[in-house]
């Protein structure tokens, strides 16, 4: 199977997993082009005004939006690689399970989450990268296999090295990665409330919804 013929049936699959790639690299590629490097890609427009930086999304109207703009950047090939991986491999098993709509807005609300828990507790970093939101999407799958009634038990593993990786490793968010992980908690407990899939939808959007009033509580009070 040919390069092109995987990506349009890996499309055809699943649709929302593959745009979600396209649209972080695609953008990584932006910034490349603006600042002409590679390993300082965000020397450029998209990588002043796109991270999520608490100070300036204050500035009205448009600087809130960081907290979405920021999920999106990435410094790095490897930074931008591992997290597309990741997402890539996570976001097939809940596109297939849970569909196009929920798997996109799992996405959006865990990237919103560890926006919420930045806004709090790095108030003054600019913080760039999915890995918040990666996060969230981890934890959704392992509480699905659970639900489900199949092998978790490696991705608990999967998580716990991550968890240890974010301590240890130097210029990783902490704060990010655990507003990840605390949003994937209660996006997954969701799977247990919610009746059908529209109520499960329902859900996801309110986590959303609290996510975005933490992130102008945090903000503007």
């Amino acid at each position: 199977m040919t390069l092109r013929n995987w990506w349009k049936t890996s499309y055809e699959r699943t649709p929302a997993t593959i745009g979600v790639v396209t649209v972080l690299v695609a953008v990584f590629l932006v910034t490349v082009l603006e600042s002409r490097s590679i390993n300082h890609n965000l020397n450029g427009w998209l990588g002043d005004h796109w991270g999520t930086y608490p100070p300036a999304m204050t500035r009205l109207p448009f600087g809130p939006l960081r907290a979405v703009g920021g999920v999106v950047l990435h410094s790095g090939v490897t930074h931008l690689v591992f997290n597309s991986f990741m997402l890539y491999l996570l976001g097939i098993e809940l596109e297939r399970a849970l569909g196009h709509r929920i798997f996109t807005a799992l996405f959006v609300v865990g990237g919103l989450g560890a926006s919420a828990a930045l806004v709090f507790f790095a108030p003054h970093v600019d913080t760039v990268g999915a890995s918040g939101a990666v996060y969230a999407l981890l934890v959704v799958v392992t509480m699905l296999r659970l639900k489900m009634g199949s092998d978790y038990q490696g991705l608990l593993w999967l998580i716990g090295a991550n968890l240890a990786f974010t301590f240890l490793a130097s210029g990783v968010s902490v704060a990010g990665h655990a507003g990840g992980l605390v949003t994937g908690i209660v996006l997954g407990a969701g799977l247990w409330v919610a009746r059908s899939s529209a109520s499960y939808f329902r859900w996801v959007l309110g986590v959303g919804a609290v996510s975005i009033a933490l992130i102008g509580r945090g903000l503007f009070l």
